[in-house]
């Protein structure tokens, strides 16, 4: 079995005639669609918020955004097997306030440390409950976030719990005159993309998606990609909170229905495909980017936050029917 990974399987064609280019397929149009969605944002904003296009405030924006893009690069992994985590919100709390309490009491590495663990180790119970377990995923990451989010709230005695130490705030730290919050989802992009295009793991991430028995009849050890790609989005999580922790020196274990919420719609708006089998880490990017846009543009235009929920509703809804065509079509 071919197990070269398709960045879109919808833009295989048949070889072109000469002299008689192709029509676009349905996959190119819908990645178009994305990028235009994005670039229309960036120009709609240019020409209504004389604040927008200054350094200060696209530093910001990708200062602020820069945890939750590394969730949702986890994430994506989980989608591309045709799986999809629930829990990442939960997971995001957990990590966030284990890491804070550990630092309270120990030092600033150690509470780095283990925020990424829990993560990591949250990402595992989860790939082994879709997989030894044989559970729906949908439905044991969904017991799974109701666990997580009980033990972060167990563990910050449901109160916001703060970091004295001033070296936890790492993450605030510039260099070369940028975030290194935003240095770390940069290298965050360049890891995931090497793991997907340039390890037999992430090979294989793309033929279980794709048809999981084929997969499995070529000698693809399915159950091991799985739990592995629950990895990986248990350790966005657990990143992307200790930055964010490490951004405001404190953790609150019942501060994760927004987060979840963002992450899930930068998933699915940027075209990762919940059929699985199809996916791009510049997808997940450009997702982060239009809600990251999105949001900036309503807080400097001064417009109602409600219609800004409207609006990402809006985008995620015809991103999905979207790919229900791509679906359609191809079938």
């Amino acid at each position: 079995m071919n197990d070269v990974p398709v960045d879109d399987p919808g833009l295989a064609r048949a070889p072109r005639s000469w002299g008689r280019p192709s029509a676009p397929s349905i996959g190119d149009i819908r990645n178009l669609g994305v990028l235009v969605t994005l670039a229309a944002l960036f120009v709609v904003l240019s020409l209504t918020s004389d604040a927008f296009l200054t350094e200060r405030n696209l530093l910001n924006i990708l200062e602020q955004w820069a945890p939750i893009g590394i969730l949702v690069l986890g994430g994506a992994v989980v989608i591309i097997t045709g799986g999809f985590d629930l829990s990442v919100g939960a997971m995001y709390a957990l990590a966030g306030v284990v890491s804070v309490v550990v630092a309270q009491h120990t030092d600033v590495v150690l509470g780095v440390l283990a925020g990424v663990a829990t993560g990591t180790a949250c990402g595992l119970v989860n790939g082994a409950l879709g997989t030894f377990a044989r559970m729906n995923v949908f439905v044991a990451t969904l017991g799974s976030s109701i666990v997580f989010a009980g033990l972060a709230t167990r563990v910050s005695d449901g109160s916001i719990q703060a970091v004295d130490d001033a070296g936890f705030g790492f993450a605030n730290d510039k260099f070369l005159g940028i975030a290194v919050s935003i240095w770390m989802f940069l290298a965050a992009i360049v890891a995931c993309s090497i793991y997907l295009r340039r390890t037999s793991y992430g090979r294989r991430t793309f033929a279980i998606g794709g048809n999981v028995e084929a997969a499995r009849l070529a000698g693809v050890r399915v159950f091991s990609v799985r739990i592995c790609a629950f990895a990986i989005a248990g350790l966005g999580a657990g990143l992307g909170a200790v930055i964010v922790a490490s951004q405001s020196l404190s953790a609150d274990g019942s501060s994760f229905t927004g987060v979840q919420f963002n992450a899930w719609t930068a998933m699915l708006i940027g075209g990762n495909s919940l059929a699985g089998g199809e996916g791009a880490v510049w997808r997940a990017v450009v997702g982060v980017l239009i809600l990251a846009l999105v949001n900036n543009g309503f807080n400097l235009l001064g417009v109602d936050p409600l219609w800004q929920q409207v609006l990402t509703g809006v985008i995620l809804l015809a991103a999905l029917g979207l790919d229900a065509l791509v679906r359609r079509k191809r079938s």
